[in-house]
């Protein structure tokens, strides 16, 4: 009985042990051989550290990381910077564009922009790569585009929108494109090769849906934009376009060509879609319009299933 409860005994206990080991192993992260892949991993207490330097805002001892060879700690540093938003690191930031790892300089790219300082716009500008023929850097492009956006001036919203050289199927960079204007519009910066653009984008299927998107919120949230003489085409896209999200945005934009094909096409829209929220913006975009010319259109949408568009008619 006594050996019996001794092999027991030492049973449990090197179970035990296995355990504790187990444990302690996964507790332990992996090492990171290679220096040039960005791998968050928030056991790593370097990472925590960046992140806690991040959260206190403690930019000048957050530069510590800038130089380091992994360059996951670089790319954490530069999404620290973004979120700090301190002009002081202006110029490390810019130093930071030529890193050999893509995706510290498009975290670079990016923080720069974040900071809103127009001082960035001349090594943003310099960092795109216009000689990218095989397509390797398209990525960065895109992110530097929209970091122009954020900061850029009139003369850098008119450079960007002409150029017409991009394929449907550079998606990428379309979006890229798409978002700098944008941009630029959410900063008062308009124009109307911007404009054009952004109609370019919406009238077929022929661009991708997350560009035409990006483009429908600009048609429809740019202040001061003169759509009068796109209303055929933005009619046209509007009964043509499937997407929720893309027509809910065009039929506002619609409104602000109040003339009277633009006020029939979204009358014969009113019945025909099928989401509410597309619903409730062809009434928000009636107010354009003399409410005397449909009047029982409106009336017959305060008894709607949806609450929301009866809100809206009423």
């Amino acid at each position: 009985t006594h050996l019996i409860f001794m092999m027991r005994s030492i049973k449990i206990l090197s179970g035990f042990i296995a355990l504790v080991v187990l444990i302690s192993v996964s507790c332990v992260p992996a090492k990171k051989d290679d220096l040039t892949d960005v791998v968050i991993n928030f056991q790593d207490s370097i990472q925590q550290k960046i992140l806690t330097l991040q959260d206190l805002q403690l930019s000048d001892s957050l530069t510590h990381w800038l130089d380091h060879e992994d360059a996951t700690y670089r790319y954490l540093t530069l999404r620290a910077f973004a979120s700090i938003k301190d002009h002081d690191q202006l110029e490390n930031l810019v130093v930071a564009l030529s890193d050999e790892i893509k995706a510290v300089r498009q975290q670079a790219a990016y923080a720069l922009g974040q900071s809103g300082d127009q001082k960035a716009e001349e090594a943003l500008i310099s960092a795109f790569d216009s000689e990218d023929s095989l397509r390797q850097n398209q990525e960065f492009n895109a992110v530097v585009l929209e970091a122009i956006g954020k900061i850029g001036s009139l003369s850098s919203l008119n450079h960007i929108a002409s150029v017409s050289t991009y394929r449907p199927t550079d998606t990428t960079l379309l979006l890229g494109q798409a978002k700098a204007i944008y941009r630029f519009a959410t900063r008062g910066y308009t124009s109307e090769k911007g404009t054009d653009r952004m109609v370019e984008f919406v009238k077929g299927s022929i661009y991708p849906t997350d560009v035409q998107w990006v483009a429908a919120n600009y048609l429809m949230r740019a202040k001061d934009i003169d759509l009068s003489s796109h209303s055929a085409i933005l009619n046209s896209a509007f009964k043509g376009q499937n997407t929720p999200e893309i027509k809910m945005c065009l039929a506002l934009a619609l409104g602000k060509s109040p003339i009277e094909t633009t006020r029939k096409t979204l009358i014969g829209e009113l019945n025909k879609a099928q989401d509410y929220r597309v619903h409730c913006n062809i009434l928000r975009a009636l107010k354009a319009f003399d409410l005397n010319l449909h009047f029982e259109a409106v009336q017959d949408k305060l008894k709607d299933e949806h609450v929301a568009v009866a809100q809206c008619a009423a």
